[in-house]
């Protein structure tokens, strides 16, 4: 199974504390990337061989649309 990282600069409202494990943010602008946090992002996760089913796992928990849907559904009832 191919390792899939998240590296990005922007607000992801999915991406937050606990997605952390499997995403890398840095700040939207034109500062430069610290490579070397890249390098230690993807090597961290390289040496875990249970990565992917973690982030599997925590997509399917916390993106997948159906979970996603059933949050928008709660939020709208408050209303």
């Amino acid at each position: 199974m191919p390792l899939v990282y998240h590296i990005y600069g922007h607000i992801d409202p999915d991406l937050n504390g606990d997605s952390k494990e499997f995403a890398l943010q840095f700040p939207n602008d034109d500062s430069a990337i610290d490579m070397q946090k890249v390098i230690d992002f993807a090597k961290k996760n390289i040496l875990d061989t249970d990565h992917p089913q973690k982030m599997r796992k925590y997509a399917e928990e916390h993106l997948d649309y159906e979970v996603k849907m059933k949050r928008l559904l709660l939020e709208l009832n408050k209303l």
